[in-house]
């Protein structure tokens, strides 16, 4: 892969999809940039720029054809809009909550499950209004379920889907599910 960077020669890449397929394809090259400790290629495929997580590609094999880079391609600015992009279109399910107090703290100290968006003054009972953000509505109830009684949710609809989800967990404990 490194020696198609450098000579600007095209890859064959057999790419492993987030749905499991295997797809084959010819790409250009333009970089590798690591994100924590997970690496990606960047590349161009029939004009678009795209990037593929190194750990699912199954094969790369260099093509004898070279290609020509972007003119004013800058991997550094590229790299910086392309992760912008994709917190920009993350999905964002919005949740409407009474918080007890003694979880603020665990609930505001990372932004990696939940996202606080709107956080009120107590009321009268010491209970916080907060809108929390998740990626979707599962994910909210099970982050909600986590907390036990200590969440409660304001929304008549997603406080069923809790009660449900916590009726299950019950079941499976007492061998009936």
């Amino acid at each position: 892969m490194k020696q198609a960077l450098w000579e600007n020669k095209k890859l064959f890449i057999r790419y492993g999809r987030t749905e499991g397929d295997m797809k084959e394809r010819i790409v250009e090259p333009l970089g590798l940039v690591a994100k924590g400790s997970t690496w990606y290629l960047v590349a161009t495929r029939d004009g678009d720029i795209r990037n593929y997580r190194v750990s699912r590609i199954g094969l790369a094999s260099m093509e004898e054809e070279t290609f020509e880079r972007p003119p004013h391609f800058h991997l550094p600015d590229y790299w910086e809009q392309s992760k912008a992009s994709f917190v920009k279109n993350l999905p964002a399910y919005d949740v409407d909550v009474w918080l007890h107090p003694r979880i603020i703290g665990r609930i505001t100290f990372t932004g990696k499950f939940v996202k606080v968006v709107k956080r009120d003054q107590p009321a009268d009972n010491g209970w916080i209004p907060a809108t929390l953000q998740f990626n979707d509505e599962q994910e909210a109830i099970e982050f909600i379920l986590g907390f036990s009684d200590q969440i409660r949710v304001d929304s008549p609809h997603l406080q069923e889907k809790v009660l449900t989800a916590a009726h299950a967990v019950i079941a499976s404990y007492q061998g009936k599910s």
